[in-house]
């Protein structure tokens, strides 16, 4: 077997949030020769402002952001019902609400959803 080359068509940058200084991580088409000055405006999962990135390609998905729990703060699987517990994930608005995409440590389950933040799926913040 041979092996065989992939072409990326989005690289991820990050910027600090204008308004809270978060860390935002946007995912930025590449190729093309666009270059977006400020123009989209997106709102902060962390802060609920809007900003005005400079970035060097189109947005294609974003903003992330990264959230931090307390220790025993868990989900449960949506598949298994087992808790997931975490401490950190990367977190995205939908709908004006923060939501994180978990994966199940179970071995036989592994399931793969999105959470809901505010809607209380995510217990023990």
């Amino acid at each position: 077997m041979g092996t065989q080359t992939v072409k990326v068509a989005f690289h991820l940058v990050s910027f600090p949030c204008e308004n809270c200084k978060a860390v935002l991580t946007y995912k930025i088409g590449v190729g093309s020769k666009f270059m977006q000055m400020g123009g989209q405006a997106v709102v902060c999962p962390n802060c609920a402002m809007e900003n005005h990135p400079h970035v060097p390609g189109p947005i294609l998905a974003g903003p992330f952001v990264d959230a931090y729990y307390g220790e025993q703060t868990h989900v449960a699987c949506k598949k298994c019902g087992r808790n997931i517990f975490i401490t950190s994930a990367t977190v995205f608005l939908r709908d004006g609400e923060l939501h994180a995409e978990l994966t199940c440590k179970s071995p036989t389950c592994a399931h793969t959803d999105i959470y809901n933040e505010n809607a209380m799926e995510i217990h023990g913040l």
